[in-house]
């Protein structure tokens, strides 16, 4: 039984690991020149006020009155400065790189505070209906990976000021 749990947790760890995406596991800090999140005029923006790097957005935007000043700066929509801030905030999760981000919010699950309101059962199943059709992902995390990434978000707390 022993054996069956450690080889168990050594398959969720190497699945989150092979999931993280870009440059292995960064709990909350990504370059933006290393995601594909942006778009090469979006990071040029984000660049000249200052933002280089996934936590540095988080911190740039976790207020209203953040985003609105970077969307003033960059020229970015306020619409698109909330969606970066949401990617930012999921890859503050351990476990969660780029291409998780991108499946889950094409899954409707676009920030945290979403992430923490699911069941982990129904949101594997979302996510293996969304990966079906998309192809973001090349695996889907088991549910007791989800789980834990929601235990951890709440362990985080929220930032995003909604």
């Amino acid at each position: 039984m022993r054996r069956a749990t450690t080889t168990g947790a050594a398959l969720t760890l190497l699945v989150g690991v092979l999931l993280a995406g870009a440059r292995g596991v960064h709990a909350s800090h990504y370059d933006l020149v290393d995601v594909d999140l942006v778009t090469v005029q979006e990071r040029q923006a984000l660049a000249r006020a200052g933002i280089e790097a996934t936590d540095a957005l988080l911190r740039a935007t976790a207020t209203r009155r953040g985003r609105r000043a970077l969307a003033r700066r960059t020229g970015l929509t306020p619409a698109r400065v909330l969606e970066l801030a949401r990617m930012a905030d999921l890859l503050r999760i351990e476990g969660i790189g780029p291409r998780m981000v991108r499946l889950l919010t094409a899954a409707g699950v676009p920030d945290t505070a979403r992430l923490v309101a699911q069941d982990p059962e129904a949101l594997h199943r979302k996510l293996v209906d969304t990966n079906d059709r998309l192809h973001l992902a090349g695996l889907v995390p088991p549910a007791d990976m989800l789980a834990a990434w929601m235990k951890r978000a709440r362990e985080l707390g929220q930032v995003l000021q909604q």
